[in-house]
């Protein structure tokens, strides 16, 4: 199991602090691969982003000559770097207040030098608070919608801190004896929000501070986030196909008043009878897609359980064809959380018989898919099962017109050969 040991919290010191705003948003990306053929995936059940979407390196281009036009930033360059969400193409873009921002066409991160000075654990929300701006990525999102007509910024971005440098030895927290990422949870009392019409007056915000290697710190958030915007897509995807199954239910009715017309409308009732069986036709399909949806959420589940985050790691190198892989197209790889500490009156750690890692962000995301999904599964069930017994009574009709037919067919016949 893994260790965290707290030491003398008076001799806690950092140095540089950096803060950043995140924000993943698909709208200016194509997606290759849709989400039926992701639920049927048997080995990218949880989407990967550059296997779901394509690398537009020409998108990044066209970017990149509007953001050149753009008063807003100073500069701006495409890399053949792996990004945080492990495509292989990235813009480096500096904005006229000296803040970097990194952009893959998916992921957007600002980030911008705070200090770079040493700091004490008792300095560290005076130096930091809660953030609250991103003034850079609203210009960026201002400029994609002005040349684009596209409104990027759909979200509120995440902001967080990082810390450049940590004296892990000064400040008594390993983890295995390592180096790891650790998320600082902080409180800033000056922030309040009112809520109306109770009236009520919330005081003090959470805001979070990492400690560790910031690229898996950039890494880890930007995949959970990623996961988390898929999963509101998964949600539509089943809020539209339990408006279908409910559609077919709400048909029953009609589709039962085939069988119930007399036997000489014959064409409504084959009219009815191909309704039926597109109906149980469709729903037998929804069914396999209900299955990899639950094996989804299993998987979800168990990563919420068992804490898990996404970094990533360089693909394995093979050739196929003499075709070379680009090694900046990175491969999502298993780890676990950042373990979270809470600092108490923002000046030492609460003392916990054991660590606590970070709950994966989609967890709200993973419960109203489940509840959709579980809505969507138990209507299915029962409409299908209607729709079967209506389709069996419609071709047992139909079996005894045929039935009918022939014995007509044969009375003529022999009438035919009796008069000859």
């Amino acid at each position: 199991m893994n260790d965290v040991q707290n030491g003398n919290n008076s001799d806690w010191e950092f140095k540089g602090i950096s803060r950043h705003s995140m924000l993943i948003s698909t709208v200016l990306s194509n997606r290759i691969k849709s989400i039926e053929e992701s639920l049927m995936d048997k080995y990218d059940l949880i989407p990967t982003p550059n296997q779901v979407y394509e690398e537009n390196k020409e998108l990044l281009e066209r970017i990149k000559e509007y953001i050149k036009e753009d008063n807003n930033f100073r500069s701006v360059l495409i890399e053949n770097k792996s990004s945080d969400l492990g495509f292989p193409y990235r813009m480096k873009i500096e904005h006229k207040n000296g803040t970097i921002i990194v952009f893959d066409g998916i992921s957007i991160r600002s980030s911008k030098i705070v200090n770079d000075k040493n700091i004490k654990m008792e300095d560290l929300l005076k130096e930091t608070g809660y953030p609250s701006d991103y003034d850079e990525i609203n210009d960026f999102n201002e400029c994609i919608k002005k040349n684009l007509d596209v409104r990027y910024l759909r979200y509120t971005p995440y902001s967080y801190y990082t810390i450049k440098e940590t004296n892990w030895e000064k400040i008594g927290i390993k983890w295995n004896g390592q180096e790891g990422e650790i998320c600082l949870i902080i409180n800033d009392p000056n922030r309040f929000e009112l809520f109306f019409p109770q009236k009520y007056v919330k005081t003090g915000e959470d805001f979070h501070i990492y400690l560790g290697n910031e690229n898996k710190i950039h890494q880890r958030i930007s995949h959970d986030y990623f996961i988390k915007r898929e999963l509101e897509k998964y949600e539509g995807y089943y809020k539209n196909k339990l408006e279908e199954v409910l559609g077919y239910r709400s048909d029953l009715n009609k589709d039962f008043g085939g069988i119930a017309s007399p036997a000489y409308k014959l064409l409504k009732k084959t009219k009815m009878w191909g309704f039926v069986k597109n109906a149980v036709k469709s729903l037998y399909q929804l069914i396999d897609y209900i299955e990899r949806g639950n094996f989804l959420i299993d998987y979800l589940e168990r990563n919420i359980k068992e804490n898990i985050s996404y970094i990533n790691l360089p693909p394995v190198i093979f050739y196929i064809g003499g075709e070379k892989k680009d090694l900046n197209k990175m491969n999502r790889f298993e780890e676990k959380h950042f373990i979270v500490i809470r600092i108490e009156e923002n000046k030492s750690i609460s003392n916990s018989p054991e660590i606590k890692y970070a709950i994966p962000s989609y967890n709200p995301e993973v419960k109203n898919l489940k509840y959709y999904l579980e809505s969507t599964s138990k209507n299915t069930e029962n409409i299908y099962n209607r729709e079967k017994d209506l389709l069996t009574a419609y071709q047992t009709e139909f079996g005894l017109y045929g039935v009918w037919i022939a014995i007509i067919a044969i009375i003529i016949a022999m009438a035919s050969l009796f008069f000859r």
